[in-house]
């Protein structure tokens, strides 16, 4: 899904205007990478866990001057996802609004 499909999907189920929708879904994902940015760490119940993993350190050479320079590592976002989560996801398409077994 999509940002437009997750709109019409806050749309529908909580019957506000797609403007609050779109204002909801904006909000959520501010709030996830303003978490990110403090904590390193979040945790998504029933999902998983992004945190921010630092790459390693590379070493490089500068071709103008011919000196080797060392590079820090690049920062990523890596998923955990729960060791159930299979039990969460819908195979089929009709149980989308299936309620979860448990």
């Amino acid at each position: 899904m999509f940002k437009p499909d997750y709109v019409k999907s806050l749309n529908k189920t909580f019957g506000v205007p797609l403007v609050d929708a779109r204002n909801y879904y904006n909000h959520f994902f501010t709030l996830l990478r303003q978490d990110l940015l403090i904590n390193r760490e979040t945790y998504l119940p029933t999902i998983g866990t992004l945190y921010i993993r630092k790459g390693a350190n590379r070493r490089l050479k500068d071709f103008k001057t011919g000196v080797v320079k060392e590079f820090e590592g690049r920062k990523k976002i890596k998923f955990k996802p729960v060791r159930d989560l299979e039990r969460y996801v819908a195979y089929e398409e009709g149980d989308v609004d299936a309620p979860i077994e448990k």
